[in-house]
């Protein structure tokens, strides 16, 4: 009777063994949440994988940085600046070759303001009212995309004391969702997204862009899902979703 139970518990042991090697958790940038959930449904669909055995989790990249070199979990890293997975790689938290994956863009966003393309980007967001919300620059990368960008206005001066401060790029847009905030300096995939579709939207081409990177982290070495997604995501066909999603084709792919 021992030997049978102790045989039941080992076959249980090596099943959730099992089925924990086929997850794959990933860290993404806020600035993927549109995006990200057709790239897991395409890279799921091709690999038959079910419901769950990817997992994703948003947020900052900063904050998400920190996570991982205090040994979160997380086996494929996605930052909305490739500085990030350079210095994971740099610390010994990551392995293998750093990708990036797109480039990021601003737009500006609003529920009530209505743009006016016949003015320079700096005196249209002049007549807006209320707060201007962005990511916060010390964590996000976004952030001070979006502070740089602002500092370099002639009208500056006049805007500075109306920033507000996001934990993320999502959360920047929350704000303006909410009324807390009259205007975002967002990603520019943010706005592409149908529900963003309901206010008003300006586009910043002119603007600096960030160079999107990921990387397999030090706990995805041995995790097989995460090397066949940093493939697909290199793939033409991952890069062709990234780029109806919004972002910018990476300086490699120009």
């Amino acid at each position: 009777m021992r030997i049978r139970v102790f045989a039941i518990i080992i076959t249980v042991l090596l099943s959730l063994s099992y089925a924990h090697a086929n997850e794959l958790r990933v860290a993404a940038a806020s600035d993927l949440r549109w995006v990200m959930p057709q790239l897991v449904a395409e890279f799921s669909q091709q690999n038959q994988l079910t419901s769950g055995q990817v997992q994703v989790i948003y947020g900052s990249s900063g904050r998400l940085f920190g996570q991982i070199q205090n040994g979160a979990p997380f086996h494929i890293f996605f930052a909305a600046d490739e500085s990030f997975p350079v210095a994971l790689v740099a610390g010994g938290g990551a392995e293998g070759n750093v990708f990036v994956y797109a480039q990021g863009g601003l737009a500006l966003w609003s529920r009530r303001q209505a743009w006016d393309s016949e003015l320079e980007a700096g005196a249209d967001l002049l007549r807006s009212r209320g707060r201007i919300a962005i990511a916060n620059p010390q964590h996000a990368p976004y952030g001070r995309l979006a502070f740089a960008w602002l500092q370099s206005l002639a009208e500056w001066p006049q805007l500075e004391s109306r920033l507000v401060y996001a934990e993320s790029a999502a959360q920047a847009a929350h704000f303006v969702r909410s009324g807390s905030a009259e205007v975002g300096v967002l990603a520019k995939a943010l706005t592409e997204h149908e529900e963003m579709q309901h206010g008003h939207i300006r586009q910043l081409p002119e603007a600096p862009k960030v160079q999107q990177a990921m990387v397999i982290t030090r706990a995805g070495a041995d995790n097989e899902l995460a090397h066949l997604f940093y493939a697909f995501i290199a793939s033409d066909q991952g890069q062709a979703i990234f780029a109806q999603a919004g972002f910018y084709p990476s300086k490699e792919q120009e």
